[in-house]
């Protein structure tokens, strides 16, 4: 698995940003191992049936869900890496080199901490992808942090539901359980709060020292550390002693957070009453 982002050179494999092979295989195995090995297994024993019998079984709505976004993060985050780097990061490179760049680019932030190019040099406007794309993280079962494929996917079926109007959210002909839905809700609102307290914490507590990086760059850190990904535009070797704690307990939330969470929230009490219902302003 790929998914740790250590490496003996102090570069990371910079030296390697004009061999298209090291970013496709390191890339690959980054996202094999941020699928999760439930959706692996799945996918394994649906190729044995194929292989064996000649038909294909249907995939559940977990896998597809999964497979969807994930596939969806990676095209958009290559394409936009594509545009926003041509001439920066990725200048003088062939189309090779430069689509191959993009994939890990695009594939790194969400689960790892591998780099062929420079993170100090990225434009700022594809590091703000890149803390997107480090909150969502990688999916359920697998090697990453964040907040997961699933629960990024179930949110945004539930605002297509709630915008066509319909009574429950809707993924392929099956309905989530309302119960799910308030459980993505309340996995993305603590994630928001723990990255918020740990970016502004780190601000706080570096603001003071004869730093040379800005806010942004404590905000990139602390959502590096909440992703459990490993990139840092440079300030992490000189965080001060109360930074580096808060690095790690961001990051320890990050990653064991939304597991405990969801094990916390998996199973239904039964309620023996009801409150009157009552409305409440949205908007």
């Amino acid at each position: 698995d790929a998914s740790s982002g250590f490496f003996s050179n102090p570069t990371n494999l910079e030296a390697f940003a004009h061999v298209p092979g090291i970013a496709v295989t390191i890339g690959t195995l980054i996202v094999l191992g941020g699928i999760g090995f439930m959706i692996l297994t799945t996918l394994g024993a649906h190729m044995m049936h194929r292989m064996k019998s000649g038909t294909s079984k249907r995939m559940s709505v977990q896998v597809k869900l999964v497979l969807w976004v994930t596939g969806i993060l990676i095209v958009g985050g290559m394409a936009l890496f594509l545009i926003l780097e041509w001439d920066n990061t990725l200048q003088g490179m062939s189309l090779s080199q430069k689509i191959a760049n993009a994939y890990l680019g695009s594939v790194t932030p969400r689960t790892a901490g591998f780099n062929t190019v420079p993170t100090s040099f990225i434009t700022p406007a594809m590091l703000w992808f890149f803390v997107a794309l480090m909150f969502i993280g990688a999916s359920p079962g697998g090697t990453g942090g964040g907040v997961k494929t699933s629960t990024v996917g179930v949110l945004f079926m539930s605002v297509i539901s709630l915008v066509r109007n319909k009574p429950s959210t809707e993924i392929w002909k099956r309905r989530i359980p309302s119960h799910d839905i308030k459980r993505t809700a309340a996995l993305l609102f603590l994630g928001c709060v723990a990255f918020s307290i740990s970016a502004g914490l780190l601000i706080i507590t570096e603001q003071n020292t004869s730093s040379e990086y800005g806010a942004f760059d404590y905000i990139f850190e602390a959502m590096s550390a909440f992703g459990t990904v490993g990139l840092s535009t440079g300030p992490t070797a000189d965080l001060t002693w109360m930074g580096k704690v808060i690095i790690i307990l961001t990051m320890f939330v990050g990653r064991i957070g939304p597991a405990a969470l969801a094990a916390a929230t998996g199973r239904r009490n039964v309620m023996r009453y009801r409150y009157p219902e009552t409305r409440i302003t949205i908007g």
